[in-house]
């Protein structure tokens, strides 16, 4: 087994700009901001790789579903419930798909968004579409 970095379970300091303080925060607030951190992650991976094709031609996760009661990075719990990253998952699964490559997941007041659009067809070729994208502050 892998033991995790130091810092590897505290997001609180992995991400010290997104989440309150370790000190505030409940059992609920860890559980919903991993699972926010985790549904970002599987979103991006999903996405760059089909950004990626025809160059890539695929992926997949590593664990699907989680046997036991753990802490580990399954998109189904235990008890056969979707976490958050079940659902970022499939939608960056779907036939048809807009996504945006950005730096950055959050931003602070006065900083510069930056993204690039790209849209994905699964199987079949290329072809051009016109998007339209509304930034909500």
């Amino acid at each position: 087994h892998r033991m995790p970095d130091r810092g590897y379970f505290d997001i609180g300091v992995t991400y010290p700009t997104y989440f309150k303080p370790r000190s505030e925060q409940t059992w609920q607030d860890f559980v919903r901001y991993s699972q926010w951190v985790q549904a970002v992650g599987y979103q991006y991976i999903a996405e760059e790789f089909r950004r990626g094709k025809p160059r890539v031609s695929g992926f997949t996760t590593w664990e699907f579903n989680e046997p036991w009661v753990d802490f580990n990075w399954g998109v189904i719990d235990s008890r056969l419930i979707p976490k958050h990253s079940f659902y970022t998952f499939k939608r960056s699964c779907a036939k048809r798909l807009v996504s945006a490559r950005y730096a950055s997941p959050v931003w602070a007041a006065g900083e510069t968004f930056a993204a690039e659009i790209f849209y994905s067809v699964e199987g079949s070729a290329p072809s051009k579409v016109a998007v339209e994208a509304l930034l909500v502050d």
